[in-house]
């Protein structure tokens, strides 16, 4: 009977320590018969070997048993204690009370760094910072092109992210457009796209257009989703966003200044019903034609992605569909001019193609 009272002495000793380092981290503490059903299994398993002589344990194999059984008490005691499930839903309450800009005191496990401003963001913004580790290693990404010499490939929508961060964390909001943007600070952006990939020189003007796009609709998001939702609370408009720390609170100051004045928000009205003329907008978001087009080409022939194809491709959703019916209306209008050309009834050449025969109007110049 020593290797019974060995490994029970055992087996409490080890449920002692349990209870410990549960008070220890603050944790409910396992309660009495907790303890004792550790013995339980260990008083059966010695039973058995009574019974049977013949296929009794050794001592080591019903130390085994007992360290699966204490295992799986102690974790069924984290999973079933009341006091860790409610502390958490707790926690999530908050984060969401604080998400939903109740009020401008901090979340209990946010950063000490907070602006004080508005939160909506779930994930935080895009810092890229794979992009810095690499910089460190002086690693650099060559991004590849297509035949027309466009960015194409994983690197060219990581170089499109990048130029975003830049465009949002060194060129101030405060400025009102992006001619006023100093020639130097352009220069760095292209600068900085040149250290972390690998870029022929001719990309500079597309680098500094595409900041330029991306640093409107980064002041265009600050207006819709940090502004305009709150011009009736002045007191959540006094911080810039805790979401994006990179502004400076003068800067702020200025924009918030510059975004509730009655001549922008005429101006506002303004771009909002020209916006609402776009009848076919596409669904490629960052991806471009170029990156399409490469998908594409896949599996289907280069030879047949013409412009009427990719405009259809970009339009369409992961199902097929189409958002809209004034798309879906152009779709089978192209439909029905392809089965005309195949018979001969239309002609196309030149700018005169399907899609502009679709849609009925000329395409832009410089554009064909």
């Amino acid at each position: 009977m020593a290797p019974r009272s060995n490994n029970t002495a055992k087996a409490r000793a080890i449920a002692l320590r349990i209870k410990a380092l549960q008070m220890k981290r603050g944790k409910k503490i396992v309660s009495k018969p907790a303890v004792e059903e550790i013995d339980v299994p260990l008083q059966s398993t010695f039973a058995q070997q009574d019974a049977a002589p013949n296929k009794a344990a050794t001592p080591k194999k019903a130390q085994a048993t007992s360290k699966k059984t204490r295992f799986r008490l102690a974790h069924s005691n984290k999973s079933a204690s009341p006091k860790r499930s409610v502390s958490k839903q707790a926690g999530k309450s908050k984060k969401a009370a604080y998400a939903r800009n109740v009020g401008k005191s901090k979340a209990p496990d946010e950063e000490d760094n907070v602006t004080g401003g508005l939160q909506l963001l779930k994930r935080g913004m895009v810092t890229m910072n794979r992009i810095s580790r690499r910089l460190i290693r002086g690693k650099r990404l060559k991004v590849e092109c297509n035949a027309q010499g466009e960015p194409i490939g994983k690197a060219a929508k990581e170089m499109q992210s990048y130029i975003g961060v830049l465009a949002r964390t060194r060129i101030p909001i405060s400025i009102k457009d992006w001619r006023g943007v100093k020639l130097d600070e352009k220069d760095k952006i292209w600068e900085s796209i040149e250290e972390a990939f690998v870029v022929p020189k001719e990309w500079k003007k597309l680098v500094i257009t595409s900041a330029a796009n991306k640093w409107r609709e980064f002041k265009s998001k600050l207006t819709n989703w940090y502004i305009m939702p709150y011009l009736d609370n002045p007191e959540l408009l006094e911080f810039p966003p805790d979401d994006y720390r990179s502004i400076d609170q003068h800067d702020w100051d200025k924009f918030v200044a510059d975004r509730t004045t009655t001549k922008f928000k005429e101006l506002r009205e303004a771009q909002i019903k020209k916006r609402k003329e776009n009848k076919y907008p596409h669904r490629m978001a960052r991806k471009g034609y170029a990156n399409l087009q490469e998908e594409l080409s896949e599996t289907i022939p280069i030879e047949e992605l013409d412009r009427a194809t990719m405009w259809v491709k970009a339009r369409q959703d992961k199902t097929g569909n189409f958002n809209g019916p004034a798309v879906k209306k152009t779709v089978e209008k192209i439909d029905k001019l392809r089965q005309k050309l195949c018979e001969g009834e239309v002609n196309s050449s030149g700018s005169d193609d399907i899609l502009t025969l679709a849609l009925g109007n000329p395409e832009a110049p410089g554009r064909v």
